[in-house]
């Protein structure tokens, strides 16, 4: 709960991350150096995952503890995050050659493509190459906190009150539980503001 007390997030390596294709790639064009120096620089960038979405039925359902978590808006602080790339993801529909005139660009391009199957999660990546810059942490300011829609009342009240007891930074943040019909899935968003009954 460091991103509380001290508004940072984790940056961990791409084997960490639960997509068992991560960092995978179609290597037959590529020489055995270049395979080799690649294995090595695709080791060496931290990774934070973020979505661009706060809504997503699925995300809520696989990272929110089935609607009873949180999601936490936040925007990248620019200036203590040197090093720092910030690349959309693109989802492909196979595994690709990675692009790029070095072992460092073609690293960044197979970390910033996943497969179609992930497109939900409408992520957002920021990729650190530590020999340039090794903290293990992106330093975030926190807009505002979401809660889940199985939230009941009591238990509501209860997480602002831990959210904002461990603030140090900022004592009094914005919070607000999500409720059923602002809840949006992305292969049918045409009525994202429909009622639910």
């Amino acid at each position: 709960m460091s991103i509380f007390r001290e508004n940072k997030l984790y940056m961990p390596f791409y084997h960490a991350l639960n997509d068992p294709m991560e960092a995978y790639y179609e290597g037959s064009s590529l020489t055995a150096n270049q395979i080799q120096e690649l294995k090595s620089m695709k080791q060496a960038i931290r990774i934070c995952c973020l979505s661009k979405s706060h809504t997503d039925m699925l995300m809520w359902s696989h990272y929110g503890d089935g609607h009873k978590g949180c999601c936490i808006e936040v925007e990248i602080n620019p200036i203590s995050s040197p090093a720092c790339k910030r690349r959309i993801i693109k989802y492909v529909p196979n595994i690709q050659t990675p692009q790029g005139s070095n072992s460092y660009e073609r690293s960044i391009d197979i970390l910033r493509k996943k497969l179609l199957p992930w497109q939900y999660e409408q992520e957002v990546r920021f990729l650190r190459n530590t020999a340039i810059n090794d903290d293990e942490y992106l330093e975030v300011n926190i807009k505002k906190v979401y809660l889940g829609c199985h939230l009941e009342y009591g238990q509501v009240e209860e997480f602002k009150r831990l959210i904002n007891d461990m603030r140090t930074i900022q004592p009094q943040i914005d919070i607000e539980q999500l409720q059923r019909n602002q809840l949006t899935y992305w292969k049918n968003k045409r009525n994202p503001n429909k009622p639910i009954l």
